[in-house]
């Protein structure tokens, strides 16, 4: 399901990358969206082959559980990018403390709070004012 605020760049669908996350009911309502930078710091601890066996666990038991929206590889470089849908930063946060198992090995660099640009839009057509 698309939101309702019209066509943006940032358009997603509730079902995410890794399935869609557990929901309360089946309102459609997605939560807030976040851009989030990791970083892999598994230099001395872990091989590249150890690496790859987690990211692959973690997908496997992951699903369901995250709504990943976007998820990119960045090339050349041990960083993962991802567009997370989350009730709240609270749930963002049980998902990077609990639920991942590369989350020993993950430095979250940058966590971001996004909104749709088309409601940025609407607000600027009111000047911000109710």
């Amino acid at each position: 399901m698309t939101t309702e605020k019209g066509a943006s760049h940032l358009q997603h669908e509730c079902d995410g990358l890794y399935g869609k996350a557990d929901a309360d009911d089946d309102s459609g309502v997605c939560g807030m969206l976040f851009y989030v930078q990791m970083r892999w710091n598994i230099e001395g601890r872990m091989s590249f082959d150890e690496m790859w066996d987690y990211q692959v666990r973690e997908q496997e038991e992951v699903g369901g559980k995250v709504n990943v929206v976007h998820m990119y590889k960045v090339a050349g470089q041990r960083r993962v990018i991802a567009v997370i849908d989350a009730e709240s930063a609270d749930e963002l946060d049980r998902i990077f403390m609990a639920t991942l198992p590369l989350r020993e090995y993950l430095d979250i660099e940058i966590i971001w709070a996004l909104r749709e640009f088309s409601g940025f839009v609407e607000d600027c057509k009111r000047h911000f004012r109710e």
